[in-house]
């Protein structure tokens, strides 16, 4: 009958192959999963970071609405004039295009104008007093000098009152309708005189009222990118993808009409954050009606490049015959490939910085500046034309008429004027000369300093002096000390302003600015691989320089990474099963887990390539820990059954190896240097005529247990229970250097636990007399293995030196001795036990005399007297030995003064007694021949 594999059979056998595809289904599965997709989320935090930085382009600055610009400005949100000054004076500081991170979505306040009521109101309103005062002034010289009859007073009052109030009346009207100005319109002035301002337009419809709708669909017609080719539709359903979670409808929601008809371009600021709540990716295109929104910075990016058209195609979006971001003024042309992953986002090559470093800004994220900054400059401006007022105001003359310095300070006034009106033009869009403005404006400043530093004062102080010393009153020289003073401030005031205009220049001109909200009350923060608080604007600015810059990061598709994982699991597979063992396994599985991040680390560092790593990576380590599992379990289910067929009859060191390598499982042995351990009890048939069989067992199993876990604790091997005795060795089936030492050991340890086990016996009365044990050790080689047939066989040892263990155990009675070793045994102890040396002896069945020593104890571990004792004892068997009897006789009664019941002693002092009364014998030898086992 054929006989059929069973699956667990068959498992076992192709275990390696099973452990692969196990590894690769589990990671493949859970990498569809959002734990998934956040470990391959982390994975490519730690490639970005163990990555070189990206090269960081020099023409990107961060303008930022910070706490510095909020604490001098006042609170967030500001009205729209002061943004629209601000992006004034930007142009004029050579920005080359503004961005805003910022939501116009619904209209402003209506605000003070107050270039009016700083300039125009008070010019206005003092040609008004002027008028009146002078109307006033003449009609009452009139009146005083009779010019005008009395009789025509009344009447010409009614005349004169009529006259002022018409002139207050056009004055309160002239005020009504200037001094309150519609900051949406300046703002969308300033946002015309920019001229490549982007604005936002939000992809999700946030509102729908009738100025939104309208807004849409201008931005529909004239803002959208229609030069888009996707004719697999991809990017709507990336869109879809994107905009799942969303609480708004689909739609877009741009910025208010007024605002975004006057902009370059819009696009939208919303940024894609992964399930783990991180920002990596992001989406460059947004699908309206046909139309296409694009990114807050990839729209003016492609108004740079210029492309002819945009071509979506798998994981690409390739800008046709773009203009070369490296140089686009240089007129070349090629396509642009931007890399996007498997749901079309642009991964973000992020820079290793923080957003801002507040004591070292160079190591920020970007140069950057704050809105304060051209703001302060504004400010400073408007104190310069102050002080033209207040020079003006002093109206210091001589009878020759006013001094040179009021016609200058008139003429920088009119000059301002006229810039003033200049810069109105522009913003009305009647003219369009920007740089003969700009150009124009400098050269005020410049005038302004000449005459500053032009000598003017000084004719001040000279008059003011004159005047003094004609009519000796002080007040002259104190108003020429307050009039100095304010000079100085005037030349400080000017100073501070070209410092800030130069600042202003160094940081601005040919930037590509981002503005954005970056104060600590901004909510407008994300999660980045490298930081946990990164204000919004920070992303455009990464994803414009990684465009820009062209250091795009290339994600390889998922299947690709499933496919090395596939490849890589298979070829270990294959090697698995040819390594047996576990360090092999284990160098395969970490050497290969290595080369996967290896791999991926290598791809991303030098070539920008991302390789999903979360599959391969750990379907490569799990397959190595599964096949070393499952290996081990197998393994330990044979061994286990190996245990329970052999653990009854085996000692437990033979089963484990017979475990580890059940090739042991045959008959044959081999010769080792070993130590065997013999030991018997004394009396013990005397003891078992005193007790029951049964209690006789119990007191032998109690005592072979304390006896038998001493021999182990040893790393003894037991060979076998002859009755009451234990055949044990050492050094086998473990080699053991120190077998002799262990043994030796194990004696004395045996001797000491049977103090404790006769003390707690005999107390509990069960036994009728003390255990005492006789021990023989020998070291020698010895034949130690498999003995017996196939069918049955035991693990234990034999030869001559076997032999001589177990004669030596029965020479303790001859000589009232626990524990006698051979000299080969104590030779290899290293002093390590106290001992003495006794008879050299030749044994039944051994011919050869064996020198004989007594341990008594270890030495470290031995009473002063014992070390005494043997002292005394190894100096009287010396002298025994030489024949030196009446010494031998002293010594030996010196050792009874010790102990006066020790055996040993007592035995030999008899001899050398016999020896003197009766002489030495012509034959006589220290050898003795013992006649009984």
């Amino acid at each position: 009958m054929e006989h059929r594999m069973s699956f667990r059979d068959l498992f076992k056998k192709k275990l390696e192959y099973f452990s692969a595809l196990i590894a690769l289904v589990v990671f493949i599965l859970l990498s569809i999963s959002p734990s998934g997709s956040n470990t391959e989320n982390s994975m490519y935090d730690t490639l970005l970071h163990l990555k070189t930085a990206p090269r960081e382009r020099d023409d990107i600055l961060l303008v930022n609405i910070d706490d510095a610009a909020i604490e001098e400005i006042g609170a967030w949100p500001w009205s729209r004039d002061v943004i629209a000054d601000i992006l004034i004076r930007l142009r004029e500081a050579g920005g080359t295009h503004a961005v805003f991170d910022i939501e116009y979505l619904s209209p402003g306040q209506t605000g003070v104008n107050r270039d009016y009521v700083r300039s125009q109101f008070p010019q206005d309103y003092r040609e008004v007093q002027e008028e009146i005062l002078s109307y006033i002034d003449e009609f009452a010289t009139a009146v005083h000098d009779g010019s005008i009859p009395k009789d025509y007073v009344p009447e010409i009052s009614e005349e004169m009152i009529s006259y002022i109030n018409s002139r207050l009346g056009g004055l309160s009207d002239e005020i009504t309708g200037n001094i309150f100005r519609d900051n949406d319109a300046y703002f969308a002035d300033a946002i015309a005189f920019f001229a490549h301002t982007y604005l936002t337009i939000n992809t999700e419809r946030i509102n729908e009222n009738e100025d939104a709708v309208k807004a849409e669909q201008w931005v529909r017609d004239n803002l959208l990118f229609s030069n888009v080719v996707d004719p697999h539709r991809l990017i709507d359903a990336e869109n879809e993808k994107t905009r799942k979670d969303s609480q708004f409808e689909k739609g877009i929601s741009p910025a208010i009409l007024s605002l975004i008809q006057r902009v370059a371009g819009a696009g939208f600021p919303n940024v894609y954050i992964d399930e783990d709540g991180v920002r990596r990716r992001i989406p460059l295109l947004v699908e309206h009606e046909g139309a296409y929104v694009a990114q807050l910075v990839f729209a003016p990016i492609l108004h740079i490049l210029d492309p002819e058209r945009m071509v979506r195609k798998d994981y690409r979006l390739i800008l046709e015959n773009a203009l070369d971001p490296a140089d686009p003024a240089s007129g070349v042309r090629r396509d642009l490939v931007i890399p996007l992953d498997e749901d079309g986002r642009l991964l973000i090559n992020w820079l290793k910085k923080k957003f801002s470093v507040k004591d070292n800004p160079e190591e920020g994220s970007f140069k950057s500046i704050s809105v304060f900054a051209l703001y302060a400059c504004d400010d400073i401006e408007e104190k310069l034309i102050d002080n033209l007022a207040a020079m003006e105001a002093m109206g210091i003359k001589t009878a020759q008429g006013y001094l040179s310095y009021h016609d200058a300070v008139l003429y920088l006034q009119s000059v301002y004027s006229d810039l003033h009106d200049w810069k109105a033009a522009l913003l009305s869009g009647e003219r369009n000369d920007h740089d003969g403005y700009f150009a124009a404006r400098a050269s005020f400043f410049a005038d302004y300093g000449e005459f500053l530093s032009g000598g003017y004062d000084t004719e001040i102080y000279e008059t003011l002096e004159r005047v003094a010393d004609a009519t000796g009153e002080d007040q002259w020289r104190d108003m020429s000390a307050s009039i100095r003073k304010n000079f100085e401030i005037y030349r400080q005031d000017l100073a501070a302003y070209n410092k800030q205009y130069k600042m202003l220049d160094e940081m601005c001109r040919e930037r590509f600015c981002i503005f954005g909200y970056s104060g600590v009350g901004t909510s407008d923060l994300g999660v980045t691989p490298f930081e946990k608080l990164y204000p919004n604007v920070g992303t455009h600015a990464n994803i414009f320089n990684t465009i820009m810059s062209r250091q795009f990061i290339t994600p390889l598709p998922g299947w690709m990474s499933w496919l090395v994982a596939i490849l890589i699991c298979y070829v270990n597979a294959l090697t698995y099963r040819r390594i047996k063992s576990l360090r092999g396994r284990m160098t395969l599985g970490i050497s290969s887990t290595i080369f996967v991040f290896g791999l991926a680390v290598f791809l991303m560092a030098v070539f920008n390539i991302y390789l999903p790593v979360f599959v391969p990576l750990l379907s490569v380590f799990a397959t190595f820990l599964l096949v070393s599992i499952l290996r081990f379990v197998f393994s330990e289910q044979e061994k286990s059954f190996l245990r329970k067929a052999f653990t009854m009859y085996l000692s437990s060191d033979v089963v484990n190896q017979i475990v580890e390598d059940p090739s042991l499982l045959k008959l044959g042995g081999h010769e080792k240097q070993i130590t065997a351990l013999f030991t018997d009890i004394k009396s013990f048939s005397t003891l078992s005529e005193k007790v029951t069989p049964e209690h006789l067992v119990e007191i032998l199993n109690r005592y072979l247990t304390v006896m038998s876990d001493i021999v182990l604790e040893q790393k003894g091997t037991i060979d076998k229970y002859i009755g009451d005795a234990i055949v044990s060795f050492f050094g086998a089936p473990l080699d053991l250097p120190d077998h002799a030492s262990r043994a030796c050991l194990a004696a004395v340890r045996m001797k000491e636990a049977e103090l404790a086990l006769n003390k707690e016996m005999l107390a509990a009365g069960e036994t009728p007399m003390p255990i005492y044990t006789r021990i023989g050790i020998n070291t020698g080689a010895m034949v130690v293995g498999n003995m017996g047939t196939d069918n049955k066989m035991n693990y234990t040892i034999m030869g001559n030196d076997v032999n001589l263990a177990a004669r030596l155990e029965g020479v303790n009675k001859q000589y009232g001795t626990w524990i006698l070793v051979s000299e080969s045994t104590w030779e290899q102890t290293g002093g390590m036990f106290l001992g003495r040396k006794l008879d050299r002896v030749r044994v039944v069945g051994i011919d050869t005399p064996v020198q004989l020593y007594n341990i008594m104890g270890v030495r470290g571990e031995a009473k002063p007297d014992q070390v005494a004792l043997a002292d005394r004892f190894n100096f009287a068997i010396d002298a025994y030995r030489a024949k030196k009897f009446p010494d031998a006789l002293h010594m030996f009664t010196k050792c009874l003064e010790l102990d006066p019941e020790d055996q040993p002693t007592q035995i030999f002092l008899e001899r050398v007694k016999k020896l003197l009364k009766e002489g030495t014998p012509d034959a006589w030898s220290d050898v003795i021949n013992m006649t009984s086992k």
